[in-house]
């Protein structure tokens, strides 16, 4: 978008009306100008911004008009063009939005001949996809955002899963545009045949480059642990989806947007005055990811004290007191469709579906007798070398739904070691270290070789975990990680951003070492391979990659190079000790002499307050009593700072005098107050009434005392809130206070009603419970008689037969 900031007025006044009369007829068709009024969140819609590389929207155009920012009626006419061809470079053709975009074109178009700018000609953007242009050429103009893809590739992130955590709301923001307008993500689906081949092309261009062939080798993607979900992380990840979707009606912003992070508490104290248990969006994602829900309920409670907090503390007609009512009722709504769900029915589902392979997560897989777990380290087969098993830690376990025999599976990242990277010729390793990769390897059980474990450089010289026998568990340092695609090594700032969610909470109990070992690098394990004739200008060369596919590379390589400036300097030779100094006879110390902190004019505040606090709490020898005196006045202040700067001069033109350690004061020590000249840097700064209350000298120059006065002045303002403040302030509480007792009688009243209900429900059950012992007794009664009515029968019948 074309803006101005601060132009000199060039335009006539009737070419701004002529603008907002533009404008005006855009914004007469409400209706379909709603959708364009402001840009599009730059979160939520990445690759809008990736294809649209000059954004604009009528509002920010609106305000350059009212601004009369614009020095050409042509950038006026271009920025509202531009809004009509983004639309319909980022939508579909057919689409509501592209539509939409057709027609405001026309409006735009048929008031531009209206008025002053009728000799303005609308400009030609650009071509759009079907106008003639193939698609590639399309994607190629409006750019795919392959570098932001290198980018990503180049450095892994601190926090990894949280990427996932963004793609899967991005993914869900897409499927939500169909209904907001522009953001629908019908240009995906219509340029996926242009995406493979620049895909193709890049690797093509690899490839004659002198690399290895990207395509065919597993080994140069780097991947991120799949997606491993328990049935209540599948119900949980419905939930948080169905409240993302409740939306404004007027703004179109999300209902959950408030409540991501908990307030400052600097701005906000007396939010955590009266909320005693905070609870945010971001704490509850965290701890679904760490796995700290081991139930749903778990989940619903912390998502209930979200909710119930900022009722308590929000006005009940505020937005954030709404959205948390509409969310709660939501919450219950959807947590109780996803409780009714069976664990079949979840079980390895997600984002993966029916269709494809269902991977059902293990708490734990048993192999030779031992139980591994994720975040445990271990040695895997290695094919391509028997000799170094892989060194790994575990981030996911599973078995497939659909294999009958039920074989447990694992997900591993692979840490390589010094002989298996290329590296400079110069750089240094610790013994045993190994380094991070970015490879996210699936193994079956079965290729366990055993345990091991890998620690970060700043604890491994410290001690070694609690448990860990070194002679049977082999122990590693790490430091780094290793980018494979540019060859080089990153240093790991945070060791938990390595390791899995799950494990980040808990810590290795060291047993400690007697005295910290010293870390000492050695030089390269495979310096030997670096050519003879090599240079620094030589290409980049590559490692030597076995025939498994799934292992790390047979053995790496070296190169030459220019020393930068980020790399450790050479060692240096040891310098001889220096001479012994020269005996000398001592000399009697001078008596102490008490100074004046030293003070130049550029000194800034925080020198200053660090030197009174250290005049404050020193002290010399206790002098004699001395009588007492009168308060000083301010001519008397002028000549104690005028015989200060003389002992300041007098302690420079001496400066070898020798001064002994200062003491620290004693209780019953009075120390003499210390007096600083403020610069006229912090003087002119300072408001004017802040400066009345600070004494001066006769020169007019701001006085600072290290210590307060010994008694205040009378009749001094205090510090303190303004009246409108405290008068706010009170009516919030009592507002609060309203309200909560108001939250207390309902809850009395729903107790009550509650208490009602099960007396009623207690009464009907008696009810029915009477009715059926009624009908159990009439009928055993009904049975006697039929017994004795038998009985009697069966008596006749015998007497007859006695009688014959």
């Amino acid at each position: 978008m074309v803006t101005v900031r601060n132009p000199t007025p060039k335009l006539p006044d009737s070419v701004y009306a002529a603008m907002s009369d533009v404008l005006a007829a855009i914004f007469a068709h409400a209706d379909l100008a709603a959708p364009f009024a402001d840009l599009l969140p730059r979160r939520a819609f990445a690759d809008y911004y990736k294809l649209i590389k000059a954004p604009s929207a009528l509002n920010p155009v609106a305000a350059n008009v009212r601004r009369r920012t614009y020095t050409a009626a042509a950038d006026f006419v271009r920025d509202v063009q531009q809004i009509w061809y983004n639309a319909k470079l980022y939508n579909q053709e057919g689409s509501e939005i592209y539509e939409a975009a057709e027609t405001l074109e026309g409006v735009f178009k048929e008031a531009l001949g209206k008025g002053e700018l009728r000799g303005e000609s609308v400009p030609d953007l650009g071509p759009l996809p079907g106008d003639g242009e193939s698609e590639g050429e399309g994607e190629e103009e409006g750019g795919d955002g392959s570098e932001a893809s290198e980018e990503e590739e180049e450095e892994e992130s601190e926090g990894e899963d949280e990427e996932e955590e963004e793609e899967e709301e991005e993914e869900d923001a897409k499927r939500k545009r169909t209904s907001r307008g522009r953001g629908r993500p019908s240009l995906a689906s219509r340029r996926t045949s242009a995406r493979k081949s620049e895909i193709k092309a890049e690797v093509e261009e690899a490839e004659e480059e002198g690399g290895r062939k990207v395509r065919d080798d597993p080994r140069r993607k780097r991947g991120r642990p799949p997606r491993v979900e328990t049935p209540m992380e599948i119900r949980i990840k419905h939930i948080f989806k169905a409240l993302r979707n409740l939306r404004d009606d007027d703004t179109g912003v999300q209902r959950l947007a408030p409540f991501e992070k908990l307030p400052e508490k600097k701005e906000f104290p007396e939010y955590y005055q009266e909320i005693k248990n905070p609870m945010a969006l971001d704490i509850v994602r965290r701890n679904v990811k760490r796995r700290v829900y081991k139930t749903l309920d778990m989940f619903l409670h912390d998502m209930e004290l979200m909710f119930e907090n900022a009722k308590a503390f929000n006005e009940d007609d505020s937005a954030v007191h709404l959205a948390a009512v509409a969310l709660q009722d939501e919450l219950r709504a959807v947590a109780a469709v996803e409780s009714a769900k069976t664990d079949a029915e979840l079980a390895g589902g997600g984002d993966e579906g029916a269709s494809k392979n269902q991977r059902i997560p293990l708490a734990y897989i048993e192999h030779k007798g031992e139980q591994y777990r994720v975040g445990d380290w271990i040695h895997i087969l290695n094919p391509n070398d028997p000799n170094k098993p892989t060194v790994a830690q575990l981030f996911r376990t599973w078995k497939d739904a659909k294999d009958p025999s039920g074989t447990p599976w694992i997900n591993a990242c692979w840490y390589y070691r010094p002989e298996q990277t290329v590296h400079w010729i110069e750089k240094k390793f610790y013994p045993d270290e190994v380094v991070k990769t970015g490879q996210y390897r699936d193994h079956q059980a079965h290729e366990i070789v055993g345990k091991c474990h890998v620690m970060f450089f700043t604890k491994y010289s410290r001690g070694r975990p609690v448990g860990i026998d070194e002679r049977r568990t082999p122990v590693y340092v790490c430091e780094s990680r290793y980018n494979e695609v540019e060859k080089h090594f990153n240093k790991i700032k945070t060791w938990k951003s390595c390791i899995p969610d799950e494990v980040r909470g808990h810590d290795d109990e060291l047993t400690l070492f007697a005295k910290q070992r010293p870390l000492r690098k050695v030089p390269s394990p495979i310096a030997h391979l670096l050519p003879a004739n090599a240079r620094e200008d030589d290409p980049m060369p590559d490692a030597k990659l076995g025939a498994n596919p799934n292992a790390p590379p047979v053995i790496g390589a070296v190169f030459k190079r220019a020393r930068r400036d980020t790399d450790s300097p050479p060692p240096e030779p040891t310098p001889p000790p220096p001479p012994p100094p020269p005996v000398v006879a001592p000399t009697p110390a001078p008596p102490p002499v008490r100074v004046n902190p030293d003070y130049h004019e550029t000194m800034s505040m925080t020198q200053m307050y660090k030197q009174a606090h250290q005049a404050a709490s020193l002290s010399t020898p206790t002098p004699a009593p001395a009588p007492p005196r009168a308060p000083p006045t301010p001519n008397a202040v002028a000549l104690q700072v005028q015989a200060q700067m003389q002992q300041r001069a007098a302690h420079v033109a001496a400066p070898m005098l020798h001064h002994p350690p200062p003491q620290l004061a004693l209780p019953h020590q009075q120390l003499p107050p210390t007096t600083f000249t403020l610069p006229d840097s912090v003087t002119h700064a300072l408001p004017a009434e802040v400066a009345e209350r600070f004494l001066r000298d006769r020169e007019g120059r701001m006085l600072w005392f290290s210590v307060p006065p010994l008694a205040a002045p009378e009749g001094g303002v205090g510090v303190g809130h303004s009246v409108q403040y405290l008068a706010r302030r009170r009516e919030l509480e009592e507002r609060r206070r309203r309200r909560r007792e108001r939250m207390r009688e309902e809850e009395k009243t729903r107790a009550r009603f509650a208490a009602q209900r099960v007396q009623v429900e207690r009464e009907q059950a008696e009810e029915v419970l009477g009715r059926a012992l009624g009908v159990v007794a009439e009928g055993i009664r009904d049975g006697w008689k039929a017994l004795g009515a038998k009985g009697a029968k069966e008596g006749a019948k015998e007497a007859m037969e006695v009688e014959m």
